[in-house]
């Protein structure tokens, strides 16, 4: 209103008189069904020109104008007209509220069933719409793939409607021979079914191939674990997802959120990430951040502490910490250090497992599948040249954790170092970590680098000339077909 009465107070120079007052109930604009706060307000002024101006500006700021008649009398009939209508409107709007809830409190109690019966039909009828006739147009003919564990309960279910419905004609099911490639079916459960999500994420199996789902239940929570280790978190995460276990059914009816509902439909991938965290926490000694001290330390420090001196810790004879990481860590100095190399080299070696039995069901579908060119040209040189590069890797880690480098008066020899200049410096060692290790690397660099054309070529290579065979065999056949369609006309002419 301010914005208004100061430009009609500018643009006709004080020549009029306003007087306006706020609606304290708010209006619901009809468009949208919001509620608006609007304020009444009343101009008197001079001369149509004035008065046309006063009408352009006010609707230029969105104001609503009405037009009001001169005569008393007649004003307050139109008063009275309008208190009638509103009314009438609130008679009728309130009746047909009463109505309608009368008829809602007759149909809530059947309404669930309604739904599920609408659900169903309307699923029976997108299948059927799929369904062919036969020639006269009185029988439905579908085929579809199922699994063949399941074909007795299809057809025990069919002859049991059969029987309900009193149909003398029955429901036949034959198995058709079929020369195409079955659609994977992978049967889950509850728990299964979030792993195999993550596994379809990526690509779905082709038909009797290895599904990999079952080994991601245990594989991708751990490696989860191996990354963010601690009892605590572990502990939140596993009450958490136990809880939504608990009180699924009631989960399930309940309007979740888009973020609750995505947690709940992984709350066993989320118990097993919490299990394994808590193992891993275990092993890493570590809640919240802190140390459990359940068993006594390994490492001793001295009797004789003085202030601002640096100190290193012995180990005690005949005795070693029994599970996980010493807890006297936490105090070291160089704490971080020692966790870092170990979670890095932790990583390594499950990495490595992780990518070779990869690779080992790699072997597994082509021995399958009989694909002896997948075997030779794919499998092979991958685990050559796996092994050759990050297999030795794994194994220079494990031999340098073996080895007590104190007894051999040598610091140990820094692995990223060594396995950047095997590839850099082929035969040259600069930090040996055994004995003949130089022509070890150089033996191995040179197996994964003849691997790399037999990766590249191989398998195109096959199939190009096992294409060009099967051309070549084509040919040959429509030929000897076409000389004997000749010989055969010949000697039909000859014989008449």
């Amino acid at each position: 209103m301010g914005l208004l009465q100061r430009t009609l107070w500018r643009t006709l120079r004080g020549n009029l008189y306003m007087n306006q007052s706020d609606i304290l109930v708010p209006i619901v604009d009809p468009t949208n069904n919001e509620e608006i706060h609007k304020s009444a307000f009343m101009i008197l002024a001079h001369g149509k020109s004035i008065t046309a101006k006063i009408r352009q500006i006010s609707k230029s700021l969105g104001a609503s104008l009405y037009s009001v008649d001169e005569d008393y009398d007649l004003r307050r009939e139109q008063m009275h007209e309008v208190s009638t209508r509103l009314n009438d409107t609130r008679n009728v709007v309130e009746r047909t509220k009463n109505m309608l809830h009368a008829e809602l409190t007759q149909i809530a109690p059947f309404l669930t069933a309604w739904m599920t019966i609408i659900k169903k039909e309307r699923a029976i009828y997108d299948t059927l719409n799929q369904f062919t006739y036969d020639q006269a147009r009185t029988t439905h003919i579908a085929e579809a793939w199922c699994p063949t564990s399941s074909l007795p309960s299809i057809k025990m279910a069919l002859r049991d409607v059969n029987d309900r419905a009193g149909l003398t004609v029955p429901t036949i099911v034959n198995r058709v021979r079929t020369n195409n490639t079955p659609p994977t079916f992978v049967r889950t459960n509850k728990f299964t079914d979030g792993f195999q999500n993550i596994v379809n994420a990526y690509n779905i199996p082709k038909y009797e191939e290895s599904n990999p789902g079952l080994y991601t239940a245990v594989t991708f929570p751990f490696m989860f674990a191996v990354m963010f280790g601690d009892v605590g978190h572990g502990a939140l995460i596993t009450i958490a997802a136990t809880a939504m276990i608990c009180w699924e059914g009631t989960l399930k009816k309940s309007q979740l959120d888009e973020l609750v509902q995505m947690a709940f439909y992984g709350r066993y991938t989320l118990l097993m990430m919490g299990l394994f965290s808590i193992y891993t926490g275990l092993l890493y000694n570590d809640v919240f951040s802190k140390s459990f001290t359940f068993f006594p330390s390994q490492w001793k420090w001295p009797d004789n502490i003085r202030p601002s001196e640096t100190i290193e810790a012995s180990l005690r004879d005949g005795y070693r910490f029994p599970f996980g990481v010493d807890w006297n860590w936490h105090d070291a100095e160089n704490y971080l250090l020692f966790t870092n190399s170990m979670k890095m080299k932790m990583s390594i070696l499950l990495g490595w497992m992780h990518m070779t039995y990869a690779l080992c069901l790699q072997y597994v579908n082509a021995h399958h599948f009989r694909q002896k060119v997948d075997i030779i040209g794919n499998f092979i040189p991958e685990m050559i040249f796996f092994q050759s590069i990050f297999g030795y890797l794994a194994f220079t880690v494990l031999y340098k954790w073996s080895v007590d480098w104190e007894s051999r008066e040598q610091s140990p020899p820094n692995l990223l170092n060594m396995l950047i200049s095997m590839f850099l410096s082929p035969g040259k060692v600069q930090e040996q970590l055994y004995e003949g290790q130089a022509v070890v690397q150089v033996i191995l660099l040179f197996l994964a680098f003849i691997q790399i054309p037999i990766m590249l070529f191989f398998k195109p290579l096959y199939l190009r000339w096992e294409n060009n065979n099967a051309r070549t065999v084509g040919r040959r056949a429509f030929e000897e077909r076409s000389r004997e369609s000749v010989l055969g006309e010949d000697r039909f002419l000859g014989e008449h």
